[in-house]
């Protein structure tokens, strides 16, 4: 198990796309001496002062299936992963959403093979899952750690996921870059943050992958099979989780998307098997068919080549 926000809290997002990109045009690899020269804008380096925060990135980058290393301590090469070269090639330089998901992917495809094998999935995998499918989107999370996630997190998952502010720090860092937390001021007169889990992002970018129409329950399972985080079985098992019910953060985000054109939601009350998504006291929704909506998708690789 390799924990992303303990020993690699300084591992971000934006120097995983920095790297990947100088990467994508040399396939026969780079040392990682020339790689630190090539690749080290201080903007990128998050989290504390001090730490290889390029060094740290590239452990979690070759963790995730995203990188290659070969080569001795010291004069070790890095290249992109064969079967991740392509759809890395093709991110816009000046857009990182194909690469964020993309990455989200991986996170959570390597999450499901960790416990295949019998061991345990990043900190990240299994935060961000929890947090998914337990934690009410209309109930926004404090930024600050002492007033109310700690509480939280030491509940439900004990000291071994998020066990203190920085750990905190570091997990909205990747929700927000992975498309699966969002950040707002509680009010115009408050400067204090406020956390929302919300994965409408994160559905969106991957709506080219999911156009077959189908029932319901198994277009989710489609979703979860490619972004684990969102509630596959065996990553909702891990952390204490096994009903089968739509959480409330995808029944909204999946509604957010009907209403924006994205998705259509066919709604059946006849239908055994149909999924209920209720967000709150909401009158539930019984919908039978997920549909990707051909003009979202073309609204989605727009944004995606803004």
């Amino acid at each position: 198990m390799m924990d992303y926000l303990k020993q690699r809290i300084q591992a971000s997002v934006p120097t995983l796309f920095a790297v990947s990109r100088y990467l994508s045009i040399r396939p026969e690899g780079v040392l990682e001496g020339d790689l630190s020269r090539a690749v080290r804008p201080p903007v990128m380096f998050e989290g504390q002062p001090g730490e290889p925060a390029l060094q740290v990135s590239l452990e979690v980058g070759a963790d995730i299936g995203l990188l290659t290393v070969t080569g001795a301590r010291g004069k070790q090469a890095w290249t992109l992963a064969p079967d991740v070269r392509g759809a890395v090639v093709g991110c816009p330089p000046d857009d990182s959403s194909a690469f964020r998901s993309l990455l989200l992917r991986l996170l959570g495809i390597r999450a499901v093979a960790a416990l295949d094998r019998g061991e345990t999935p990043s900190d990240v995998a299994r935060a961000l899952t929890w947090l998914v499918l337990r934690q009410d989107p209309r109930s926004p999370l404090a930024d600050a750690w002492g007033d109310g996630p700690e509480k939280i997190f030491r509940k439900a998952l004990g000291d071994q996921t998020v066990g203190n502010s920085d750990q905190w720090r570091g997990l909205r860092r990747w929700g927000r870059s992975l498309g699966v937390l969002i950040e707002a001021q509680a009010s115009p007169s408050r400067g204090r943050m406020r956390v929302l889990v919300d994965p409408t992002c994160a559905i969106r970018d991957v709506l080219p992958l999911l156009l077959a129409p189908s029932a319901a329950g198994e277009w989710l399972g489609r979703l979860r099979t490619l972004i684990p985080v969102l509630g596959a079985p065996a990553l909702a098992a891990e952390v204490g989780i096994r009903d089968g019910d739509v959480p409330p953060t995808l029944a909204l985000a999946l509604r957010k998307l009907d209403r924006a054109g994205y998705l259509s939601l066919v709604t059946s009350d006849d239908d055994r098997d149909a999924v209920t998504l209720q967000v709150g006291s909401e009158p539930a929704q019984r919908v039978a068919q997920i549909r990707v909506a051909a003009a979202g998708v073309a609204r989605t690789a727009l944004e995606a080549g803004a």
